[in-house]
């Protein structure tokens, strides 16, 4: 992927007004919690598809999913609970049908 112009856009920015910054990159820090898979119900992903349950570390502490390509799990699967990462991602939606919370699609990953 080509680096691209990481946008000012912060988590409370979006979730103000999530439809308007769908396609943005984004350069946050977040607290990993787990790696899960997507079930049917969630339908912002395909089924099975992987990706990280996060929590923002900004006041609120929402919960922020991390949609991770499959050329890329071996890279998230080490990651240790409350574990602190560095994540490049574009928004995918703002706010999830199912949940309401944010959905990146992981470009970069950084471990603290």
């Amino acid at each position: 992927y080509k680096r691209q112009a990481v946008s000012g856009v912060t988590l409370e920015g979006l979730t103000q007004n999530p439809d308007a910054h769908q396609g943005r990159v984004v350069d946050w820090e977040l607290q990993f919690v787990s790696l899960e898979e997507a079930e049917r119900i969630r339908t912002d992903f395909y089924e099975g598809e992987p990706f990280l349950l996060t929590r923002a570390l900004s006041q609120g502490r929402a919960f922020v999913y991390v949609a991770v390509p499959p050329e890329r799990l071996v890279e998230v699967e080490g990651l240790i609970p409350l574990e602190r990462i560095r994540v490049v991602g574009r928004i995918r939606a703002g706010a999830a049908a199912l949940t309401g919370n944010p959905i990146l699609d992981l470009l970069e990953l950084t471990r603290y």
